[in-house]
């Protein structure tokens, strides 16, 4: 992979983030749910034994989810069964995926992957990984989302400019546009049930926007605006309303998930969480559950919550953030993947950078910086003299890498060639370290768990 590429990656990273967690603040969060100041009960997903996700009689939520996170140096798409079980890589495993859509019934899944520069539509089998290329741009297009009689896909673009709305048919022809805003931004929500609406969000520099566009007519209708977080606006499956995640309870500081009619009124909270941003909520096919996702721990668990009881289930074994969930006429097999992948760094790679402590040190942290993120500059201030005494003593190697990212840190890549300067780390990313037993056809030695952050 080249730098240009490697650059683009962490682009594509910080657009997930851009409009996934909007700027939220993450904080401590407690296994319990009475402890992170929710008044409903909670239970464990790995206290709720697996059963088949098509069976109603088993109170566990039904139906396939499609989710991006975290496999190797990269985001990937993967598809499960809404109980956990039965989990499938859907993309190649290398080129940044995201923003997975399930078609109805399940069998396919469209999102964004890597292409040379820019961001282009796939659609893949879920079964046989078969995948057909559905845009064709030097831009970035991203966020499908099929329409509830899989003969659509709504997308986002900015082929013209800033992020529009534009619609084509499921086989990637025809493509027209349907919501384009001045200076403005649009980041899509879902279709109505019927689908004759598109909720989604515009944003300007100062203000979000929840609104609905009438498919056939083009007809705008503004739900909310205020100058804060309003995102990821989704239909409940009888149309009558519409969840999404804000800041509003506490503007700037966390986000938690809020309900309301659809047409904008008797907004409510579900989750009042003074601790943990929540966010991206995906209604189950049944109206029954909501799946979001909350950050803990450097990862993204995934959190199914009851509508009417308030029970709450982690899904076991998944790092990532639910955007589609659609019903499935049959399960997913099970076959024996996980999500953790773990793999060895090339000693003629590493050599090419600065790094303190011994060659030998059991324990091995990489770095990927640059010289214009505060982020960066936190942990340079505050993480790193925690780890000097086990750098000295043999116990850590650190090594650190310049890393970039011209598209919102200009002057980092200039600043980088002045030797004075101490280098600081991006954001998005943090290659934690660790080391691994030998095992057969494997050298042991330090390995890299890639994790997400901040």
């Amino acid at each position: 992979m080249s730098p240009q590429q490697r650059r683009l990656g962490t682009g594509l990273f910080l657009i997930v983030f851009v409009l996934v967690t909007a700027c939220a603040r993450s904080g401590p969060a407690a296994e319990q749910t009475a402890e992170r100041g929710r008044a409903t009960p909670s239970v464990a997903a790995d206290q709720t034994p697996p059963t088949p996700p098509t069976d109603p009689s088993s109170g566990l939520p039904t139906g396939r989810m499609a989710f991006m996170g975290p496999y190797g140096p990269t985001v990937q798409v993967f598809v499960i069964n809404a109980d956990g079980s039965g989990l499938h890589l859907v993309s190649d495993g290398e080129r940044e995926s995201v923003f997975p859509s399930l078609a109805p019934g399940g069998t396919r899944v469209a999102y964004a992957v890597q292409v040379a520069d820019g961001l282009d539509l796939v659609v893949t089998e879920v079964e046989s990984g078969q995948t057909q290329r559905l845009t064709e741009s030097p831009e970035i297009e991203l966020q499908p989302v099929w329409s509830p009689d899989g003969t659509q896909i709504a997308f986002l673009s900015n082929r013209d400019g800033t992020f529009d709305i534009f619609l084509m048919d499921a086989d990637g022809s025809n493509v027209r546009p349907l919501v384009q805003l001045p200076e403005s931004d649009e980041r899509l929500g879902s279709w109505s049930p019927d689908g004759s609406r598109i909720v989604f969000v515009s944003e300007t520099q100062t203000e979000q926007a929840i609104m609905v566009v009438d498919v056939a007519s083009g007809d705008i209708q503004e739900l909310t605006r205020r100058a804060g977080v309003e995102a990821n606006p989704t239909y409940s499956p009888d149309g009558t309303q519409i969840a999404f995640y804000s800041d509003r309870s506490r503007p700037g500081e966390d986000l938690d998930l809020y309900v309301m009619r659809a047409d904008g009124s008797d907004i409510r909270p579900i989750t009042e969480d003074p601790q943990t941003p929540n966010f991206f909520p995906v209604w189950s096919p049944d109206g029954q559950w909501i799946a979001y996702a909350l950050p803990q721990d450097n990862r993204y668990v995934v959190v199914q919550r009851q509508v009417m009881s308030g029970l709450e289930r982690r899904v076991a074994g998944v790092d990532g953030i639910v955007t589609s969930w659609v019903a499935a006429d049959e399960p997913l097999e099970e076959t024996g993947f996980t999500q953790e992948y773990i793999y060895e760094l090339n000693p003629e790679v590493l050599a090419q950078f600065p790094s303190k402590g011994s060659p030998d040190a059991p324990v091995l942290i990489v770095e990927f910086s640059d010289y214009q993120c505060p982020f960066c500059k936190r942990f340079f201030e505050e993480t790193l003299p925690s780890l000097t005494p086990y750098i000295e003593n043999g116990t850590v190697r650190f090594v650190l890498v310049d890393f970039p990212i011209d598209n919102i840190h200009p002057q980092a890549r200039a600043a980088g060639q002045q030797p004075t300067v101490r280098p600081i780390r991006p954001a998005q990313k943090r290659i934690g370290v660790c080391t691994t037993r030998s095992s057969p056809g494997r050298r042991s030695g330090p390995a890299v768990r890639t994790c997400w952050t901040c």
